[in-house]
Parts: C-alpha cells; structure tokens; sequence
C-alpha cells in the first residue's frame, strides 16, 4: 500500500507453453490460451462480455431442437503454409481432437463428447451432429478445439512438441 492510500498487488505469473498444440492438456489454462490465439484462429471469436462472434466461421445457425449445429465459413483464408482452409480442414482438425481421446486437454474432451457425427455441404459448410440439445457450440468453437491447424502438418497425427504450429491467416 503506498502512502497516497492508493492500493497496488502484483502478481507475479510464470506460464508458459510447453509446445504450441492447441489440443495439449497444458494448453487448456486460460494463461496459455493467449499464446495459442497469436498462432491459430478459431471458428468463433468471443467478444469482451463472453458472446460469441464470427472467426473462421462467418456464421452458424441452429435446428430448432438444437441438435444440428452448422457452420458457414469465411472464404478465402489460408494457412501459414499455404494450404487452403475449408471445410475439409474443419473436419480433419475436429476427426483429430476426437481421436486423441484422453490425450487430449478437458476442453477438447467436453466438446468432442457432445458430437456424434461431422458433415460437409460444399466446401465452405461443416455440420455437427450432437448427443443432446446444447446451444454451447458458438462458445466452444472459440476455444482450444475450434482452432484450426493446417492439414497438411496433421498427417503422421503429430501431438504436443511434436506438432509444427501452422495456423491461419486471412
């Protein structure tokens, strides 16, 4: 406290990342989210009250029974690496959060466990199929398992440190 009467607290945070995989357990704190958002963007964004807004998907919508939660994507953005980001790069990204299973981090276990299939419409619309009605998708595509990484470094399913961070760019 200084004499003024004006009140200051540091707190002093040592974080870090580990690697720059996004699905990483490690990366699931909210002090690692930031480095991990300089690399890849997500499918939504959330604004500084919590909302979700549009990122890599420019807009979605919902069945009445929210059961079907489709995304149309931004067209022309590419990865890092040059690669084009669609819909198929969608659903590599989200095939492979489901199929780290437990390796993954929380984040990814809970949104992954509410899918039960993952459908194209063109090039430019992914469509999840979920267990249960859950309005919570344009909030979790704006976390760990909506960032997206380039297809082309998720061939020999790479994880943790052993991932080249390629993310995208519009």
């Amino acid at each position: 406290i200084s004499v003024t009467g004006v009140q200051t607290c540091a707190l002093p945070i040592s974080v870090s990342n580990q690697t720059l995989d996004p699905q990483e357990p490690q990366n699931n704190s909210s002090f690692s989210q930031g480095v991990l958002m300089a690399v890849y963007e997500a499918l939504t964004q959330l604004d500084e009250a919590g909302n979700p807004r549009p990122g890599l998907a420019q807009s979605w919508e919902y069945n009445p029974e929210l059961t079907v939660f489709t995304m149309h994507l931004r067209p022309g953005v590419t990865f890092h690496d040059g690669s084009k980001f669609d819909a198929a790069a969608v659903v590599r990204n989200l095939e492979r959060s489901a199929a780290l299973g437990n390796r993954a981090g929380a984040a990814t276990l809970e949104t992954m466990a509410q899918i039960t299939a993952i459908e194209t419409e063109g090039d430019m619309t992914v469509r999840l199929r979920l267990k249960a009605p859950s309005g919570q998708m344009p909030y979790l595509m704006g976390f760990q398992t909506g960032m997206m990484i380039s297809p082309a470094v998720l061939t020999d399913n790479p994880f943790g440190a052993a991932l080249r961070p390629v993310g995208a760019r519009s």
